[in-house]
């Protein structure tokens, strides 16, 4: 039994164990992957809303390139130059027109109009529009060939004087404005992450010498300021631009969050000082530095990005702590399942040890229950065939004991040759309707006489018949004797043996009441168990096998009855056989 436990212990429990930590060290692993399939899902979201914010920046300059063209088209393109710092376009009221001729002389904005946006205009960008100063500058050409814009940056580099070579040096690299969560870990945040981005140093005249119409920006004060810049073929060489301000841009980005709500999170664009320009969800507040993930928007909008926050901080860790919950829930149902079954093994294995020594138990008590009566007959039937017996009592006394141990023998060889039957569902019963009250009578004479040669006092307390039941006859008397015969066995210090028999609604009751030792307490359910004994018969002295009260309770279960036991007050045992009555007619 010992070793048993340990190979349980050893094969299945210990590995099961081992599974159980191996999955919770996965769980931290399968975390990992959450979140990484998570962020590349919101990735995706933010990666769309810079898109969408490009695609805006495009067309309001696709949208001031068919403008100028419109103008040409009714009168010549000098004519529109000479004019159209004054006028307006319909990107934005703010916006600073200007045009610039192919001798690089800008028009006089301030000769148009005495705004003082206007004259901030001409005192930040004379210089550079005209040529004369080169800075760092970001621009998204809409039409550029590779190899031209390596010519172009080329002789950019060798035309830079002194002043301008100075200039680059106290310029100093610029980094993203945010540190997504999901990319902390490739820089520090106090370090910032560097942008993907790079500016040139150029001035405006070189920066649109290839080219048709681009967006170029450029950094004025740590501000950003827009160009939109457009040069059409039949324009003699006359380029046209617009200084498109924040307010513009902020204006055109309001009409995005109607495209970009997802029921998760909060996405929002940033501006080069981590400022939402706008946001999707607009009570919601963050640290806006700090995206869950955010894509830059690009040379359009440098230093701009397109950021996404989760609305719930603890969505992550909620999923993590509900995915730890249901593995942690299947380990232990796992477990607990494999202690259940290891104690229902163990259990079983315990019951099977214990019916084996019931079996050994139950082959002594048969081989000496077998030599008993044996022994008798084969005593008497000597004495008989020696003829020394001339006593015609004694004889017929000696030839009563042959029959009573040879009656023994053949009811113990039946006990066990339908016990086999049973226990392999070989048994048979020939039922039919009868009245049970004659039956009972007959097993009742037999048994009464033989006990009452013995000194028993016996006595038959009987309802009034019939007793309707349908029953195989020979079964039903076989469980009365069995009965009887454990009474006998169990009672024989008083020799008082009583018989009741009554209906009681739609049952009929026979129990069998003797002034025995009756049942330990504890066992009253163990004595119908098979090979069951309460005291072995080898050292107790009471004959028996232990299958007489297992077969009568599966005799009365398969006529839809029982087999009760009770304590008899005043001391004994009272065993009662119930079966059904049938209002059929008896036999």
């Amino acid at each position: 039994m010992n070793r048993s436990a340990l190979v349980f212990i050893a094969g299945v429990f210990l590995p099961s164990l081992v599974l159980g930590w191996l999955a919770l060290r996965t769980l931290g692993e399968q975390q990992i992957i959450l979140e990484r399939r998570t962020a590349e899902l919101f990735q995706s979201e933010a990666d769309s809303l810079a898109f969408l914010a490009r695609e805006m920046m495009v067309q309001r300059q696709e949208e001031f390139t068919l403008e100028v063209a419109g103008l040409i088209g009714r009168q010549p393109a000098a004519a529109v130059a000479a004019g159209f710092s004054a006028g307006t376009t319909r990107l934005s009221p703010e916006a600073v027109l200007f045009a610039i001729g192919m001798d690089g002389r800008l028009s006089d904005v301030s000769a148009d109009s005495t705004s003082s946006r206007a004259e901030d205009f001409l005192r930040e960008n004379r210089s550079f529009l005209a040529g004369g100063a080169a800075t760092e500058v970001y621009q998204a050409p809409m039409e550029r060939k590779a190899a031209a814009r390596e010519e172009a940056s080329a002789a950019i580099s060798k035309s830079k004087d002194s002043k301008v070579m100075e200039y680059s040096r106290q310029q100093t690299a610029r980094t993203r404005n945010v540190v997504p969560q999901k990319m902390a870990e490739l820089a520090a945040p106090a370090a910032g992450l560097p942008a993907a981005i790079a500016p040139e140093i150029s001035d405006f005249q070189n920066a649109t010498a290839t080219g048709s119409s681009g967006i170029l920006a450029r950094f004025v004060n740590d501000k950003l300021q827009w160009f939109f810049w457009t040069r059409p073929e039949d324009a003699d060489g006359i380029t046209f631009g617009c200084m498109v301000p924040t307010s513009a841009i902020r204006a055109w980005m309001e009409s995005l969050p109607e495209r970009i709500q997802h029921p998760e999170l909060c996405l929002a664009i940033l501006d080069e000082r981590g400022r939402p320009i706008i946001v999707s969800q607009p009570a919601f507040e963050a640290d806006w530095r700090r995206p869950f993930v955010a894509t830059e928007i690009g040379d359009v909008l440098p230093y701009w990005e397109a950021a996404a926050y989760l609305l719930d901080p603890a969505m992550l860790d909620s999923a993590t702590q509900t995915s730890r919950a249901a593995i942690l829930a299947v380990i232990t149902l796992a477990l607990a399942a494999i202690v259940v079954a290891g104690f229902f093994v163990v259990r079983d294995a315990r019951r099977q040890l214990d019916l084996a020594a019931k079996k050994t138990g139950f082959v002594s008590n048969v081989s000496h229950e077998l030599k008993t009566p044996l022994t008798a007959i084969r005593m008497f039937a000597e004495l008989l065939e020696g003829g020394a017996i001339d006593d015609p009592a004694k004889r017929n006394k000696y030839l009563r004991i042959i029959t009573l141990e040879s009656e023994r023998l053949t009811r113990l060889i039946n006990n066990v040759l339908d016990f086999a039957r049973m226990d392999k569902k070989h048994k048979t019963y020939q039922k039919r309707p009868l009245d049970l009250y004659s039956w009972i009578g007959s097993v009742w004479e037999g048994a009464s006489l033989h006990l009452s040669e013995s000194g028993w006092q016996c006595h038959w307390q009987a309802a009034d018949a019939p007793y309707p039941v349908l029953a195989d006859p020979d079964a039903i008397s076989q469980v009365l004797v069995n009965l009887l015969s454990n009474a006998e066995k169990y009672g024989s210090d008083t020799k008082t043996l009583e018989l009741h028999s009554w209906k009681e609604k739609e049952t009929l009751h026979v129990a069998i009441l003797d002034r025995g030792p009756g049942v330990p307490s504890g066992q009253e359910r163990k004595i119908f168990e098979a090979f069951y004994r309460a005291n072995d018969s080898l050292s107790s002295g009471v004959p028996g096998s232990g299958l007489g009260l297992t077969l009568a309770s599966r005799i009365a279960r398969d006529h839809g009855g029982e087999v009760t036991y009770s304590h008899r007050k005043g001391g004994g045992s009272c065993f009662t056989l119930i079966l059904p009555l049938t209002k059929e007619g008896c036999l």
